[in-house]
């Protein structure tokens, strides 16, 4: 049997029957679904495919490398601008250590010897140190 026209949903309904015809629309859908999906994977691997990748991520954060030692000339203006400060570079002698630990304990005993007149004062004068 040759068609000349193409029949409706409803006529098909009526010459496959009720199974047939839900089978037929399953697999139509199916088949349109399949196509659909191997048109989407050949756009996207063709876009891929003209889109330089490159070789490898670039990172969002880099770290800092080693600073380098500053020049004498740095190292005296740092020296002049902070005297306070410690100087790393400069090293420190073992035999500056030497009498260190005594040179503390003068300065605690010293600290003490100061605050007790300040505390008998205070005493004697009836002012109570409140913390």
């Amino acid at each position: 049997m040759r068609l000349i026209y193409l029949p409706t949903l409803s006529e098909m309904r009526e010459m496959l029957g009720e199974d047939l015809y839900v089978k037929f629309i399953w697999l139509w859908r199916e088949q349109e679904q399949d196509a659909r999906t191997t048109e989407r994977r050949q756009k996207l691997l063709g876009a891929a495919a003209n889109k330089p990748a490159p070789s490898f991520p670039t990172p969002m954060f880099t770290r800092v490398g080693a600073e380098a030692a500053p020049s004498a000339a740095k190292a005296f203006q740092a020296a002049l601008l902070r005297p306070n400060m410690p100087r790393i570079q400069d090293g420190v002698a073992v035999s500056e250590l030497d009498g260190l630990l005594e040179q503390i304990r003068v300065d605690a005993t010293t600290n003490e010897q100061n605050e007790e007149p300040r505390e008998a004062v205070a005493a004697v004068s009836g002012r109570r140190h409140h913390r």
